[in-house]
């Protein structure tokens, strides 16, 4: 079941990364970088920051379409499909980071966690993903005389 839902988030970055773009684009937003940081089981978008600053307040309020999927327990069992969602571009920029970073690297929040942003520059169309994963290593000695 869970391959089947990854699946569908795979198939829908592409489309969501171009709706995206669009939207940016049409808001004249040059850069979008959206931030986000987890440890401990728990994680979240840290902010979302544009050039120009003055941008962000459009992106508030106007909306845009994501292909999302969603699942629906039926007969005990999930199933999944993709289903339109028309939402703010703020929101839609956040949940495109959660996407690509669970697919990309799942678990991201666990123990140590991990930080990264996702950086959409509107004139070179490309969607970048900087991710940072944090550990503990230790070393053992032991000596005996």
């Amino acid at each position: 079941m869970i391959v089947e839902y990854r699946m569908l988030v795979t198939e829908t970055l592409g489309h969501n990364r171009a709706a995206l773009m669009a939207a940016l684009k049409e808001h004249n937003v040059k850069t979008a970088i959206v931030t986000y940081s987890g440890a401990g089981d728990s994680g979240d978008v840290d902010g979302v920051e544009t050039i120009p600053q003055e941008a962000i307040k459009a992106l508030e309020t106007s909306k845009v379409t994501m292909r999302l999927p969603k699942g629906e327990f039926v007969d005990g069992q999930y199933i999944y499909r993709k289903e339109d969602v028309e939402q703010p571009i703020i929101d839609a920029l956040r949940a495109f980071t959660f996407n690509w970073v669970e697919i990309r690297h799942g678990g991201w929040e666990i123990n140590d966690g991990s930080s990264g942003e996702v950086i959409f520059d509107v004139k070179a169309d490309t969607c970048t993903l900087n991710h940072t994963e944090y550990y503990t290593e230790s070393s053992c000695h032991e000596h005996v005389i």
